[in-house]
């Protein structure tokens, strides 16, 4: 598949835990600079990092509450400028009776340069989409975005919003 950034390649990975819980989530190989100039990286050593992202939750109830849900950990790698590598891997997960769900994710290619206050050196970001879309009986959908950015400098913003509820 086609990466979005330069020098870079994109996977997608899809996996299920039976027929209710299911998932498309991007792989990246290789580093996003600042203005796609490799010139650009950072001066200091790649550092990991990994973040746990919990997704929105579908709470079900029929006497009892049950929730239906997929959580990923991303670990990726920075060095204060530049930022790549990126691997989801499922890292919790719940069914729910007579309901399923969907998680899409995609990769989108920033081309903004940002700086934050402890350092005038500008860093790059990537941002990841995830749609989740839970399905019940007599085709009740539900639909919940999520916005993840990843930044060279090692910081990460979280955003989740209801769009169908």
């Amino acid at each position: 598949m086609a990466s979005p950034i330069v020098e870079t390649v994109l996977k997608l990975i899809t996996d299920a835990m039976g027929d209710d819980l299911t998932w498309t989530v991007p792989k990246l190989e290789g580093l996003k600079h600042v203005g796609d100039n490799a010139a650009n990286r950072g001066t200091g050593a790649m550092q990991t990092a990994q973040t746990d992202l919990d997704l929105p939750r579908r709470e079900i109830g029929f006497g009892v509450t049950d929730l239906i849900y997929i959580d990923f950990r991303i670990t990726w790698q920075y060095d204060g400028r530049s930022l790549g590598n990126i691997f989801l891997q499922r890292r919790a997960s719940s069914d729910a009776i007579s309901w399923a769900c969907d998680v899409r994710g995609e990769l989108m290619n920033d081309a903004g340069a940002y700086t934050s206050p402890s350092s005038p050196a500008s860093f790059a970001a990537i941002r990841l989409l995830f749609t989740s879309t839970f399905t019940g009986p007599f085709g009740l959908t539900k639909i919940a975005l999520t916005t993840v950015t990843l930044y060279g400098n090692g910081h990460v913003s979280i955003h989740s919003e209801w769009t169908q509820d």
